[in-house]
């Protein structure tokens, strides 16, 4: 039964750290894109002003 629920927490904090280390990915990815995502905005913006 104990080695079952160790099992049980390993599996867990297995998938916590997983999700954990996804989401710093996708901030570090939104972090270093955003300002080509600005300036592809703002480029978007004057030709449509053209």
């Amino acid at each position: 039964m104990r080695e079952r629920l160790e099992n049980a927490a390993l599996i867990l904090l297995g998938s916590l750290m997983a999700l954990a280390s996804l989401g710093i990915a996708l901030s570090m990815f939104a972090v270093v894109t955003a300002p080509f995502w600005g300036i592809g905005l703002i480029a978007l913006w004057v030709v449509g002003l053209i």
